[in-house]
């Protein structure tokens, strides 16, 4: 794959979320994405944004444009909403299960830790609801062997074991 880097990209490809066009993608004029991450397998986006809240973007790739073509032309359908989780504290980290699968709903899930609050793993399937539900809660204990909350958060690349960093 050949990048002929004396060509400019086109204004598409700098764009990494279709602008705030419902109050589902964002609360107010104030919010912003502070962190977006692909899923294992190419097919989903996640999201961190100021409202405290994870989304869950959905790549349509029948949608893309190619890239370095001079007629490329890309619409807000190439990302789509499906799914959304509020935290109820600012959110420090986020990451995808090593395993996930965008069309395997028992595979596609990742974890958040948020500020005052436990580790959550929740569901990012795109699936039915575009409301996301805790599978699991993690609480991290410091030095003292008390309850903490997270600063980051990660899976063991095989996903048997939960890293988070205090």
């Amino acid at each position: 794959w050949h990048v002929d880097y004396r060509k400019p990209l086109r204004p598409w490809a700098s764009q990494v979320l279709p602008r705030c066009a419902n109050a589902r993608s964002c609360a107010d004029d104030d919010n912003f994405v502070k962190g977006v991450k692909w899923s294992p397998d190419g097919r989903l986006l996640l999201s961190n944004s100021e409202d405290h809240s994870l989304r869950v973007w959905a790549l349509d790739e029948a949608a893309l444009p190619d890239a370095w073509s001079d007629s490329a032309v890309a619409d807000d359908s190439i990302l789509r909403l499906s799914k959304s989780r509020a935290e109820a504290e600012c959110v420090y980290d986020f990451c995808w299960y090593p395993g996930a699968q965008a069309m395997d709903p028992t595979s596609c899930c990742a974890l958040s830790c948020s500020r005052d609050t436990p580790l959550h793993l929740w569901d990012a399937y795109p699936g039915d609801s575009d409301r996301s539900r805790v599978r699991a809660t993690y609480r991290p204990y410091d030095h003292n062997d008390e309850v903490a909350a997270a600063m980051s958060c990660c899976f063991s690349p095989d996903g048997e074991q939960i890293y988070c960093g205090m």
